[in-house]
């Protein structure tokens, strides 16, 4: 069986480029310190799975992205730091969550987690060579159709 997972990740790479909100979208984890007025989002796979087998072989999936959003800790005050990156959250987790074409064999989202994870955020700090960053993972479950196909 063979996901096609890298269609997942660009076409979410896609339609975060086109909200506006980040000044740098990446596929995969920085490995120098991200730096943008904007803040910086990094998109990588979580998990995915069959959920469900359909009777010609096609398959339902659920694949699990985390949009990582990074935002200096050290380039503004504590205060605009927090809600830049809060109203960046909220904006990208509307525009998901609202009237969207993801593109590729994306269905939707699975917001409530009806197979599993559901949407969500959770924020955090990360060190990145030496520089701290304020950051909030957003777990993006993904209904994928037609992905994979199973011999029958």
């Amino acid at each position: 069986m063979a996901f096609l997972i890298k269609d997942t990740l660009e076409s979410i790479q896609g339609f975060c480029r086109a909200s506006g909100h980040f000044g740098n979208v990446m596929i995969g984890e920085p490995k120098s310190p991200p730096s943008s007025v904007k803040p910086t989002a990094a998109i990588y796979m979580t998990s995915a799975s069959v959920i469900q087998l359909m009777m010609d072989g096609a398959t339902l999936e659920s694949h699990i992205v985390t949009l990582r959003i990074y935002r200096d800790m050290l380039e503004d005050s504590v205060e605009i730091a927090e809600t830049t990156l809060a109203a960046s959250v909220s904006s990208i987790s509307e525009d998901l969550l609202g009237d969207y074409d993801l593109g590729a064999t994306i269905n939707h989202i699975d917001a409530a987690g009806i197979h599993g994870q559901g949407f969500s955020m959770t924020w955090g700090y990360i060190s990145i060579a030496d520089k701290m960053y304020r950051t909030v993972d957003i777990t993006i479950p993904l209904i994928v159709d037609g992905s994979a196909t199973m011999a029958v």
